[in-house]
């Protein structure tokens, strides 16, 4: 059978092939010339993807490539002799083979599943976009970052297929789910993460890429910055829950927190509660401006004299309550004289008892007092503290 088929080769095949020339004349040279430079516009392309670190398929495309261009020898060695004769056979023969080389080259360079995901990113305008954009593929590898991304990644190309994976680059940030997290099972997927050195907030959004035959290929993940969101959160929280002449928490956040505070407390809660005296006076006789310089100067002495983990808020127009959680009554007395002694108000010529009435009042948690009557034990020892100082004047 083979030598039968070499017989036919020799004598039939090139026979027809090598008539080419003949037949079409100069037309046959173009051919030739735009024929090869298409193939080796897609042999290049093909040594370059397996150049290529992120090509996870190099094997494949090794294959193609030294498949065609055995291929491409072939077909160059016994078609390019000008001075033959050709056939309806010959010409069928050649075109296949070129046909062949090209619509394969073109497959492998065009239909790479990580080359499709990147033309899908870039018709969504992701990649375009100003934030950072990561395409992982169905095995969680990383195979692509806009230039967006670099500075997220700290690099300016991909490591080789399989070494960087978006796992472990989202284990370095503290990371906050906002929806079921479910990579790959065709739902849209979203979660904030924290950067815990730059305290950067970004918000994660990302969804499945498909490709024309409705085959899953990936994950394309954008990075939004929201760290500004934070700023504007504390900002808000300045203005809805602080006392803007002070600086301390108002009545809202004191209404809004008490309970949660006092039953977080593991072993006893503390509060001081402060009153400002003669603060109606002073309005009357010298004018709301210099009431309010009275009221800044009792409140320094109060945010002085307390620790960090103290919480002070204005519940009313001269007085002060201090939530301290987990402290003991001798720390409770401490801190009331250390206020005392940094009373340091006007004194308005001593025409009146000016400073702070202090009380405080300390409960076990585990007792059955609840805040409420916490409050009126510290309120009646606040009177008990304002009587002994009107009769020390």
């Amino acid at each position: 059978m083979f030598h039968e088929f070499m017989i036919y080769y020799d004598f039939v095949l090139v026979d027809e092939i090598t008539r080419i020339p003949e037949h079409f004349g100069p037309w046959w040279n173009v051919h030739l010339t735009y024929s090869y430079l298409i193939i080796l516009a897609g042999l290049i392309c093909l040594l370059i993807k397996l150049k290529r670190k992120s090509t996870p398929n190099k094997k494949t495309v090794f294959a193609i490539l030294i498949g065609s261009s055995f291929l491409i020898f072939w077909n160059f060695l016994f078609a390019v002799p000008f001075d033959l004769q050709s056939t309806d056979m010959s010409v069928t023969l050649s075109g296949l083979s070129h046909l062949f080389c090209i619509v394969t080259i073109f497959s492998a360079v065009r239909f790479d599943n990580i080359e499709q995901m990147i033309l899908l990113t870039e018709k969504n305008r992701e990649i375009l976009t100003p934030y950072p954009v990561f395409i992982v593929d169905l095995h969680g590898i990383v195979v692509y970052f806009n230039s967006a991304g670099e500075d997220l990644v700290r690099q300016k190309s991909l490591s080789p297929y399989g070494e960087f994976t978006f796992e472990n680059f989202l284990a370095k940030y503290n990371k906050i789910e906002i929806s079921k997290n479910i990579p790959l099972a065709g739902v849209y997927t979203s979660f904030m993460l924290e950067d815990p050195v730059t305290k950067m907030i970004w918000y994660v959004q990302g969804h499945p890429l498909y490709n024309r035959f409705s085959t899953k290929m990936g994950l394309s993940y954008t990075f939004n910055n929201i760290s500004y969101i934070n700023q504007l959160m504390a900002t808000m929280e300045k203005y809805a829950f602080r006392d803007m002449l002070t600086g301390a928490y108002n009545r809202h956040f004191f209404e809004i927190k008490k309970d949660s505070i006092y039953e977080s407390a593991q072993e006893s809660m503390s509060i001081i509660l402060c009153d400002i005296d003669n603060l109606k006076k002073v309005n009357d006789l010298y004018g709301h401006a210099e009431g309010d310089v009275y009221i800044k100067a009792c409140s320094r002495m109060i945010f002085k004299s307390v620790r960090k983990k103290d919480l002070v808020f204005r519940i009313g127009g001269d007085e002060f309550l201090i939530m301290l959680p987990d402290t003991e009554e001798s720390t409770a007395e401490t801190i009331v004289s250390r206020i005392h002694e940094k009373m340091d108000v006007p004194a308005y010529d001593g025409k009146f008892l000016t400073g702070l009435s202090i009380g405080y009042a300390t409960s076990k948690v585990k007792n059955t007092d609840d805040f409420r009557s916490l409050m009126i034990q510290a309120d009646k020892s606040m009177y008990r503290n304002k009587q002994e100082r009107k009769v020390g004047r």
